[in-house]
Formats: structure tokens, sequence, C-alpha cells
């Protein structure tokens, strides 16, 4: 069973199997003491069986404890490769290494090995039919932690700098599809060992060869970018060469190709965004809304708001005048200028947006008025970083005619800024 199953067992959503079952009999417990379960839970973490279930439900007791038992678990002579990985997965995903007493030396530590783990047979692990069930091996893990994917949130990616890795990461961009589990199959989208047509620690290698900055990768993200045949590592693949292209003609060749070829529409995003990360602000033009591809063609409210969040989300703390011209676009974007006046109707019942769809558009239109509020806010604080004082008329007809008083009183603060 995976890391993602065990956890989910824990959490209620599957049936509990015998071994999770024994670790939630104690966790659960109104008799013992929180340090008696600690103390078993710990032992139970010795256990393969219950490891890493006992992990995380310790963790929930008492993370700096989950924490010591991880690493200990880790040093231990005859711990598994694999287990080693999914170890240094526990603890340096999520928050765990902000917290208070993490031990820094560990992060070194896991790198040093995550790498070694790499040079010693890591192509040969990963480029195989591995199932569509959480594989862990190096590659990936490496590949996750570097884009932040997959649970890994900024952790501190220079001691895991290493140029010898980087002939393999290009060969495993190559690696083959996930294949579906026998307990899948086409309940999902294929039959049991069939290709899933995707494996995610492959689309994130590309993440991990811009950070690493070394230009052997140009050429093989180039062919991937143009001929393979995963869209997502293509994206990725686009995103890194804005990076690691210097030469600012040759990146725009690659983007003027990218805006010519109808097939590469979902790959503008990423390469703008490539291109911002590299401080280039030709990239804001990639971000255009008229250039916006993905699921769907933005005709639900929900895909109107993911897309605008994910351009708005490249664009903060950017500063280029051609902002201006992103947000005046966004301005005159019909559905989100119907949204932010809060006009009757803007916002449409999706029934698949919703656990429990609203019952009536009003209603639909409340429940999304956090979010509407929250995207507009950092449309404003491009506005107002940018001094954009060119989009001030638009701003003061919004301010005159939404029905909404936060967006009123959010415009008027904009405008204020700057100098009107």
């Amino acid at each position: 069973m995976t890391v993602m199953a065990l956890s989910r067992t824990v959490s209620g959503d599957y049936g509990l199997s015998p071994e999770a079952a024994a670790v939630a009999k104690i966790a659960d417990s109104k008799e013992l003491s929180k340090e008696e379960k600690i103390a078993k839970l710990k032992e139970l973490a010795l256990e393969s069986a219950t490891q890493m279930v006992a992990i995380y439900r310790l963790d929930q007791l008492d993370g700096g404890e989950a924490t010591k038992t991880v690493i200990g678990i880790f040093r231990a002579k005859g711990t598994t490769r694999e287990r080693k990985l999914r170890l240094g997965y526990f603890a340096l995903g999520g928050v765990r290494p902000q917290r208070a007493g993490f031990p820094r030396e560990f992060v070194k530590e896991f790198a040093d090995y995550l790498i070694g783990a790499i040079l010693d047979g890591g192509e040969k692990e990963f480029c195989r039919a591995l199932p569509d069930e959480d594989p862990t091996t190096a590659v990936g893990e490496y590949a996750y932690l570097a884009s932040d994917f997959d649970g890994y949130k900024g952790v501190d990616f220079a001691p895991f700098m290493d140029a010898r890795v980087v002939p393999i990461l290009i060969r495993c961009l190559d690696a083959p599809d996930n294949v579906y589990p026998e307990d899948q199959g086409d309940c999902i989208r294929g039959k049991p060992g069939e290709p899933t047509g995707r494996n995610t620690a492959r689309q994130q290698i590309p993440a991990a060869l811009a950070k690493l900055g070394d230009a052997r990768a140009i050429e093989p993200l180039k062919r991937v970018l143009f001929k393979h045949a995963d869209m997502y590592e293509r994206m990725n693949a686009a995103c890194a060469l804005a990076q690691l292209v210097r030469r600012q003609e040759d990146r725009a060749a690659i983007g003027k190709e990218i805006l010519a070829r109808e097939d590469l529409r979902w790959c503008r995003l990423p390469f703008g965004e490539g291109l911002i990360k590299a401080g280039d602000d030709a990239g804001v033009e990639f971000l255009a809304i008229k250039h916006a591809g993905g699921y769907g063609r933005q005709e639900t409210t929900s895909e109107i708001l993911y897309m605008l969040d994910q351009r708005l989300s490249v664009l903060q703390g950017f500063r280029s005048p051609k902002v201006e011209t992103f947000v005046r676009e966004a301005l005159a974007y019909k559905p989100w200028r119907a949204m932010i006046l809060f006009e009757p109707g803007s916002v449409k019942i999706d029934a698949a947006s919703y656990v429990h769809p609203p019952k009536d558009e009003a209603e639909a239109l409340e429940l999304s008025a956090p979010r509407i509020i929250q995207l507009y806010g950092m449309m404003l604080s491009c506005v107002e970083l940018n001094g954009l004082a060119g989009l001030s008329a638009d701003l003061e007809q919004i301010g005159k005619q939404t029905r909404s008083e936060k967006i009123r009183e959010m415009t008027g603060g904009c405008l204020k800024a700057l100098g009107r």
C-alpha cells in the first residue's frame, strides 16, 4: 500500500486495512494518554507493515516526535532504498521543514542520499513501466522536490544542486508512461496493465533541469516541447526553456513558434511564466487571456476564475509597464467584468464545481464572491505596483457601477494610490 493510500486510509476515506486498524485503535484510544499513544506509535513505526501509517498518525499527535522517529529510521542500518525515499519525502514534505526545531542538517543529509541514489541506478529504476499509484523513485523524488510538487513546498534546493545528475535527468525525459494498476483499470480511464498516457514524475523533470541551470538541457527540452506526447511535460519544458535560454533573440524565436502553433496553446502560459521568472517582460504577452488554453474553453465560472488566478499569480510582484496590457484586456473581458460588477447571472451554476450546488444564480454569486474579491485584489496590486494610472478611468467606472461595496472600497483605495 502506498503512502498516499495509507494516509487516505487513516483519514477514513477508504476501508481500514488490518495494519491501519491496529494503528487507529491506538491513535484513537480514549483510555491511553497522549504520551502512551506516542510511545506505542513509535514502536509500530519500526514495523514495516505499519511503519508509514503509524508515522502519519504520530505526526498528528506530535510533529517533532514524528520527524525524529523518521530520521532515526532513515539512518538505521538495513533501511531499504525505497523506504529511505519515502521517509525523506515525509520529513521534507508540507510544512515540516518550517517547524521550530526541525533538524536543518537533515536537508543536506537527504540531498546527499538522493543524489547518490540517482547516480547509482536512478535511470534504470525510473525508465521502466511503473504503476500509476505513487511509485517512489530517486529521480521522481528529485523532480518533485525541485518543482515544489506533490507535497514539497519551498525546500531549499541549494544542497540538491549537482551537475552530475543532469545527463540522467535528460535521458529520463523519455521514460515510459505509467500503467494502470490491477486494482483500478477501466473504472478509471483504461484497462489494468495499459499505459496511462502520463507519468507525473517525468512531467516535473523539466522544472528540475531549469533549477539546475545547465545548458546541456536546452536541445533535449526543445525536442520535448515540440514533439513529446505528454502535453504537461511539454508545458513544463516551455517554462524551463524560457529560463535556460540566455539570448533574448533565441527566446523570442521559441516564443514565435509557440504562438504560431495551435497545438502549443497550452504552452503559452508556462512559457510566459518562465520568461517572467527570468526577468524578461516579453512574457506578459503569453499571459494574455486570448491565449488561454486548457480544460474546456473558459466556459464555466470555475474555469474563468482558475484561468485568471494562474495569470495573476505569475504577475504578483512583477514590475513592467507591459502589465497594463494584460490588466486592460482582463478588465474588458466580459465574463470577468460582469463578475466584478456583481451583475445578476454573472456566475453560472456548474453543478460539477460544487459539492452542494447553489439553489439559484444569486446564491452562486454569493458563494463565489470571496474568490472574485481576492482575484480583483490581486489585479489591483499589479496596478498599484506598476503605477498604471492609464487605467484610472476604467477603474473609476467600475467603482461607480459595481454592486459590491467591497469592490467599490478596494477600487477607491487603488485610485487613491494612483493619485486620483
